[in-house]
């Protein structure tokens, strides 16, 4: 059984933005990381809906708004 490392840029409960120009924020709900594409994903929440979640790569988001 093989053990992998990986590092994330965010942490769970973390506030970020959407990397776009006035982005929305959201919460980072989870992270999780892909074996075969070296790959780290966060799970964000930008309002109360379940449609309001997304999953997104690190460069999608920012810690702060970007104007």
């Amino acid at each position: 059984m093989g053990r992998h490392v990986f590092e994330s840029e965010f942490n769970v409960g973390d506030k970020i933005y959407y990397a776009t120009p006035d982005g929305d924020s959201g919460i980072v709900l989870d992270i999780t990381y892909s074996v075969r594409s070296k790959r780290v994903q966060y799970l964000v929440t930008f309002g109360r809906q379940a449609a309001d979640e997304v999953w997104a790569d690190a460069i999608e988001l920012s810690a702060d708004k970007v104007f």
